[in-house]
């Protein structure tokens, strides 16, 4: 089994332009939302190569229900820890005459200390030996401190953007991905 954690998801909105002017009116010529956030993005990958993974991760607001119930109806398990706040909002623009992207990524809810510790009482009850654990994407403020001990510790992934996380696993090092 493969476990992803996404502390900071998110609803991602693509925007295609024609060409993206700033300061100008411009029809877009279509939009895409899906729910995103690393975690959940290497969740959908595993399920689309026909591996078993679990979603795990915060999922705040309204929007949190709406990415769990997406991700349920595209067969992905989860197991998300409702929040308070919303989920965050990430606008890409493509602009497809220069053929480039311009991501406007917010930085999401705080995270109370209280919903770490459900979420690593949770992870213990689901983690078996052998697992796999990938904890990937952004964190939301202010940066948790997660620290898991377990006889059998996982091997696991740290998939992080520029947002330093302090995480421990006892005696089992991560490998690291920075994206």
């Amino acid at each position: 089994m493969i476990i992803t954690v996404t502390l900071n998801p998110a609803i991602d909105h693509t925007l295609v332009l024609p060409k993206f002017v700033a300061g100008d009116t411009i029809r877009v010529k279509s939009v895409r939302s899906d729910p995103g956030g690393k975690g959940i993005n290497v969740s959908r990958v595993i399920h689309e190569l026909g591996g078993e993974s679990l979603a795990m991760g915060f999922a705040p607001g309204g929007l949190g229900r709406y990415i769990e119930q997406t991700l349920n109806s595209q067969g992905i398990p989860c197991d998300f820890l409702h929040t308070k706040g919303e989920v965050r909002t990430n606008i890409t623009i493509l602009d497809e005459s220069r053929h480039i992207n311009t991501i406007l990524s917010d930085p999401g809810p705080e995270t109370d200390l209280k919903y770490v510790a459900e979420l690593k009482t949770r992870l213990r009850k689901r983690l078996s030996p052998g697992d796999w654990l990938v904890i990937a994407g952004s964190i939301p403020p202010p940066p948790p401190f997660i620290r898991i001990s377990s006889s059998s510790p996982p091997r696991w992934v740290l998939i992080r953007s520029s947002t330093p996380m302090a995480l421990r696993w006892q005696r089992a090092p991560p490998l690291t991905l920075r994206c």
